[in-house]
């Protein structure tokens, strides 16, 4: 929170992938310039104190995170709509089947082909891996 530079936290997040293992360092180097502004902007937007943060990262030996900490929602003044129970639809009502997709996204690196079972993340992107025969489909995304 105190250091919005993205290069800089960048940097300090390629160090720390590579020092924990996370994968191997070119694979570090990739995650991190792929999702480091998308990171730095939560963190600065995060209602965690840097403790917090470290610690759910990373575990008790970095800083402390309860997830069940008591923590208060403030409602807006002014007389709130009475609570009704759910009815249940009668005997007989219609129905209908429901599609509910979540965290779609379309990746624009993504090579149809790709190889599908390589250690590292993203294997399904343009210059990650060879494309082989039985690799990864040709109609979705990464």
């Amino acid at each position: 929170q105190l250091e919005p530079n993205v290069a800089r936290v960048g940097r300090v997040a390629w160090r720390l992938c590579q020092a924990l293992r996370l994968a191997r360092p070119e694979v570090c180097r990739q995650a991190v310039q792929l999702f480091q502004r998308d990171v730095v902007s939560a963190w600065a937007r995060s209602v965690l104190r840097p403790a917090e943060a470290c610690g759910l990262l990373l575990g008790p030996s970095c800083g402390h995170w309860d997830i069940y900490a008591p923590w208060n929602v403030t409602f807006p003044p002014g007389p709130q709509p009475p609570v009704r129970p759910p009815q249940p639809p009668p005997p007989g009502a219609p129905t209908k089947r429901i599609l509910f997709l979540t965290d779609l996204h379309w990746d624009h690196r993504y090579t149809p082909g790709s190889e599908v079972a390589c250690p590292d993340p993203l294997c399904c992107r343009s210059g990650a891996a060879t494309p082989q025969r039985g690799g990864g489909g040709g109609g979705g995304g990464g």
